[in-house]
């Protein structure tokens, strides 16, 4: 994947080769016909992608193979209503869900895939809420009055993909958060053990002990 560029589509994906420039798309395998209204790139991992679909679905999606064999298959989905638009964003170790009114935290560390096959919701938060902890009452109210009568847009959501978290309140009010949230690293020696290739090199070893006895 480091000579191409990927891109994400509302029924797939896409990928361009960097030397000779073609692009390559495919559609998403386990979309079902729906659309994704809004994606976002883990953090960490180019391969793997999170979105939002028009059947109000979180899904989580697998780019796969190379130029000449392209994939895109979407690995998890659960159902989870909220009200459009809404705007995702990644940091290391977690994935944000903010709708007008709320913002979801999941945690997308791979020690949580073996167990649930996709991203854990944390916890919800309402905005208002996370309003209060800054503004005065006063302004808290007069802050949710203007909100009735905003026009609904894009719920504004950035990150550095490390720590550094960005959000918008309304009212033309941003939060800038440094996430302290641990980062949970899948147990190498767990992860050496369930390894296809550690059974694969106990099968060589054992197959090469066997003709060293045959031949003795």
């Amino acid at each position: 994947l480091k000579q191409r560029l990927l891109f994400l589509t509302e029924t797939g994906a896409g990928s361009l080769d960097l030397r000779s420039m073609k692009i390559r798309e495919s559609e998403c395998e386990g979309l079902n016909h729906s659309l994704a209204r809004s994606y976002v790139f883990d953090a960490t991992e180019r391969s793997k992608a999170y979105g939002y679909t028009s059947e109000g679905e979180v899904i989580h999606v697998l780019l796969l193979g190379d130029i000449m064999n392209f994939k895109c298959r979407v690995r998890s989905k659960k159902k989870f209503q909220m009200e459009e638009p809404v705007a995702l964003q990644a940091i290391k170790g977690y994935l944000l869900v903010i709708s007008q009114e709320k913002v979801f935290l999941y945690t997308v560390s791979t020690q949580h895939y073996v167990r649930t096959t996709g991203p854990r919701l944390l916890f919800p938060a309402a905005l208002e809420d996370i309003r209060s902890t800054f503004l005065s009452h006063r302004e808290s109210s007069k802050t949710n009055h203007h909100r009735r009568f905003e026009k609904i847009t894009t719920p504004l959501i950035a990150s550095d993909r490390e720590k550094l978290l960005v959000m918008g309140l309304g009212d033309g009010y941003i939060a800038t958060y440094k996430s302290k949230l641990p980062i949970t690293k899948g147990d190498f020696n767990t992860m050496l053990w369930s390894s296809p290739v550690f059974f694969f090199i106990l099968f060589l070893f054992a197959a090469w002990h066997f003709f060293a006895k045959k031949k003795e």
